[in-house]
């Protein structure tokens, strides 16, 4: 019976991995507490050879003189390049652009909050805002381009505060001066201006809530303890990663012992239930039915096994997947952007490995190393998990089915493996994470079998003491 529900456990656990795979560009790379509204989507099919040939824009933006202003959107591309941002006057032609601020940045596979500051110096009722996707930079790359959420809004304080600011909605902001910045309205107060030697398209494409609201708080939550102890430690991101890590594990802990120790003494106890089976084989009558029953259950309880026991490390599965969650948005989140991402001195914690994989592997080393890394603890891990010692298994007793549940376990743990490979490729936070995780199992592990060792011993001299006192 156990045996069954460990199976159903383990598959548990590889459909998450699966299921984390699947998230992996659409759903957890958004910055923290965000709620997912309306996109408008750009598809630039040919960029053209200047800045302005391909320009997302809105007029009639309305600037007061004097006044310092905050523009603040989220976009994301689906393959990495550089956009223009610009605010300014507009005399005719929209390429005829005098401006009052402009910027690039750079646009990620991740979804990511910008913020642009600037200010009027005279009263305009009829500003611009540009987004130009054409060629900027070096290279005219096209791509899709998604943004969200964009707005300008009166801003009085120091500009150092909008850097410094754990949640920019915590500030004071005037009105938002963007008409239809949710894009709520479709593509009403927006227009796709394309030159005759540039080709794109927009759309908007509908919004989604991300995830259930009791699991963002705990996100939230776990962000905000990184943050803290981040802090705490000059705020180097590594460190509050590193130590929050360690918590989590040490908190799950009583459950991990709890459910080695259920495996432990189901083990031992399976040669009486193998006997009460074989004591009431082909009896279905509902007396013998009702004798197996109450004699497999005083073994239980003998023994200490819990049948509901081996479903345990399922309540720690909603803390896993909110640090995985954790794990991917904190960097994004620019109520944490005070923090060190720093990770290598060519790497940070923000940067996503360079496509295509093969053009691109002598960039991406520390992408790979570190999901090599990844695989081989676990591997390694498992090895030693599985390679029990002779007096904490049952070989005696073990049949034919039993040996095919465990190869089959043995499968999808190796399957599990292969997909987490995968995914801490793609995010060096993420691998970082595991890795830690999987050295502190195997602490865990050595510990609770040296205990486990102790205890059998213990109850094997007992029951020997008993059994020659017996005989006495």
């Amino acid at each position: 019976m156990l045996k069954r529900w460990k199976m159903i456990l383990f598959a548990t656990m590889a459909v998450f991995a699966v299921f984390l795979s699947g998230c992996e560009t659409e759903h957890y790379n958004r910055a923290i507490g965000y709620e997912s509204g309306a996109r408008l989507v750009v598809t630039v099919e040919e960029p053209g050879e200047e800045p302005e040939t391909v320009q997302l824009l809105q007029t009639d933006v309305r600037l007061q003189a004097g006044q310092d202003y905050v523009l603040t959107f989220s976009a994301r591309a689906a393959a990495a390049r550089e956009m223009r941002v610009r605010i300014g006057t507009v005399e005719g032609d929209v390429e005829a652009v005098t401006d009052i601020v402009s910027d690039v940045v750079t646009l990620t596979p991740t979804t990511t909050n910008y913020f642009v500051h600037l200010s009027a110096e005279e009263t305009l009722e009829d500003a611009v805002l540009i987004f130009e996707l054409g060629k900027v930079g070096a290279e005219a790359v096209a791509t899709d381009v998604a943004f969200e959420s964009v707005r300008i809004r009166p801003y009085d304080g120091d500009v150092a505060d909008l850097h410094l600011a754990e949640d920019l909605e915590t500030l004071e902001f005037g009105d938002n001066v963007v008409s239809n910045w949710d894009f709520g309205e479709g593509t009403d107060a927006w227009t796709l201006h394309v030159s005759e030697d540039a080709s794109a398209t927009y759309t908007v494409v509908d919004g989604e809530r991300l995830g259930f609201g009791w699991m963002q708080w705990i996100v939230g939550a776990v962000a905000d303890l990184i943050h803290a102890t981040s802090r705490l430690a000059g705020g180097y991101y590594i460190v509050g990663l590193f130590v929050i890590t360690l918590l989590i594990r040490i908190v799950g802990w009583p459950i991990y012992s709890k459910t080695t120790a259920l495996s432990t003494n189901m083990t031992l106890a399976q040669p009486e239930i193998d006997k009460i089976k074989q004591k009431y084989m082909g009896r279905k009558d509902p007396q013998s039915q009702q004798m197996l029953q109450q004699e497999t259950m005083r073994v239980y309880k003998e023994y200490g096994v819990n049948p509901l026991g081996c479903l345990l490390p399922v309540f720690q599965m909603p803390i896993f997947i909110a640090m995985y969650q954790t794990v991917r948005r904190l960097p994004l989140t620019h109520r944490y952007q005070d923090l060190n991402f720093g990770f290598t001195p060519w790497t940070d914690f923000t940067d996503v490995p360079a496509e295509p994989f093969f053009a691109n592997i002598g960039n991406n080393i520390v992408f790979i190393l570190m999901a090599v890394i990844v695989g081989a603890t676990m591997f390694l891990f498992q090895m030693y998990a599985q390679k029990k010692p002779d007096i904490l298994q049952n070989k005696k007793f073990q049949t034919e089915q039993q040996k095919n549940t465990e190869k089959t376990m043995k499968y999808m743990m190796y399957f599990m493996t292969l997909m987490l490979v995968f995914i801490a490729y793609t995010n060096l936070g993420i691998a970082f994470y595991w890795i830690i995780g999987n050295l502190f199992q195997f602490l865990q592990t050595y510990i609770n079998r040296k205990r486990t060792i102790a205890r059998v011993m213990e109850r094997k001299q007992k029951a020997s003491a008993l059994k020659t006192t017996g005989k006495l």
